[in-house]
């Protein structure tokens, strides 16, 4: 019963990290995190899977091995955040302590995803080499 719990949570924190992928508000890689996490303790398979895809498993490993994104994740990310925040604080909001929240949750956002660590070449060799171990 507590694998296919954790599954379901698994799968769940999946599909939340992808719509974070799109979406600034919600984050990526602690969802995607969580759901290694999940499938370590219920699935092996889908646990190979995840940290072996093409997308995620860039995600999850760059994170756990080096704190590090990549510079597209940064400029996206950093794009995304400051349209979609800016476009909400000048057209869809006249709150004033609304627009001062959604104005620290930006720059708050931003300084956690400038701090990261940018994926470098050597990284990403590093990850290719262990990922060819799985």
């Amino acid at each position: 019963m507590i694998k296919i719990l954790l599954v379901i949570v698994g799968y769940i924190s999946l599909a939340l990290g992808i719509v974070g992928i799109f979406l600034p508000l919600i984050p990526t890689t602690p969802f995607l995190l969580l759901a290694a996490m999940s499938f370590l303790h219920s699935s092996n398979k889908l646990y190979n899977w995840l940290v072996t895809h093409r997308i995620f498993g860039t995600y999850i490993n760059g994170y756990l091995q080096f704190r590090a994104i990549s510079t597209a994740s940064k400029i996206v990310t950093m794009v995304l955040l400051w349209g979609v925040i800016g476009t909400t604080i000048i057209f869809h909001t006249d709150i004033f302590w609304l627009r001062v929240v959604l104005l620290l949750i930006a720059v708050s956002v931003s300084v956690h995803i400038l701090m990261l660590r940018t994926l470098t070449k050597e990284m990403m060799k590093q990850l290719k080499v262990e990922k060819e171990s799985y």
